[in-house]
């Protein structure tokens, strides 16, 4: 009986797998695809003359290493202040008794409720009344503290012991002697799967670089390139669009497979009990 509940365990998950495989393997089918073959009945599987024409297309008529570097500024920029947000944050929430902690901290997560969508046009007119529209900064700063990333390092910081903080304290170190040099080093874990949910999400990120982009000076990869596959008329090329986004998924997989440690350990921190 046990194996053949291993069995059908090992068929279903083999069938998510491929439910959730299947896009990208679209997307990469697409890219490779010319014409109107994309839109084809039956579709094709695999393309008869597979072209790299769309990424040629991509490499040659846009700025792509411009389009690559402001894709790494804004990404680097996003995901060191967002982690040392979260972690500090998580710090003070976990560790420090302060008047109103709770109501703080729950109304942060609150936040969490709201759709992106509502405070978009806000956000949008902040960003350009303080003069940050169409620079990095006016990218990356609204990402500079999240309520999930919060609420992660809070939980796995009330995990640990209070004793190192106390004993470090008896020795004459600052607070910020103790967090970096106590708390950081035993939250490897925490930071690890930090950086990689902010990195992976900045990195992809489409709507909000677009409304607050208007040039190639701070357009990122996502935006760049579906700009460039757009036709008059409304039309778009289906190919480029599918190798740009090809190229957008590319450093997000060698990223996942490299550090996936640190994605299954992101999963269960939310679980650690506070």
């Amino acid at each position: 009986m046990s194996k053949i509940f291993f069995v059908l365990g090992l068929v279903f998950i083999s069938v998510l797998a491929v439910a959730f495989l299947f896009p990208s393997y679209w997307v990469f089918l697409g890219s490779l695809m010319t014409g109107i073959t994309h839109m084809k009945i039956p579709p094709q599987f695999w393309p008869r003359s597979p072209s790299l024409k769309s990424y040629a297309t991509i490499l040659s008529q846009g700025n792509f290493p411009r389009w690559v570097l402001n894709t790494m500024v804004v990404t680097i920029c996003s995901t060191a202040l967002s982690v040392s947000v979260a972690c500090l944050s998580g710090y003070a929430f976990a560790k420090k008794e302060f008047p109103l902690k709770n109501l703080i901290f729950w109304s942060a997560m609150a936040t969490m409720m709201i759709p992106f969508y509502v405070t978009l046009i806000p956000l949008f007119l902040t960003m350009k009344n303080l003069g940050l529209y169409n620079t990095y900064p006016g990218i990356f700063l609204p990402s500079l503290a999240t309520a999930g990333g919060m609420f992660l390092a809070r939980q796995y910081i009330s995990t640990l012991p209070s004793e190192l903080i106390d004993s470090a304290k008896i020795d004459g170190a600052s607070e910020l002697q103790v967090f970096f040099y106590i708390i950081a080093p035993i939250c490897k874990p925490l930071i690890g799967a930090l950086c990689i949910f902010s990195f992976v999400g900045s990195f992809r990120d489409y709507l909000w670089p677009l409304v607050m982009t208007s040039t190639e000076k701070t357009r990122t990869l996502a935006v760049a390139v579906t700009t460039l596959s757009a036709r008059p008329g409304g039309l778009q090329d289906i190919g480029v669009a599918m190798a740009g986004a090809a190229l957008v998924m590319i450093p997000i997989y060698i990223i996942f497979f490299s550090f996936q440690k640190y994605f299954v350990s992101g999963i269960t921190l939310g679980g650690i009990k506070g």
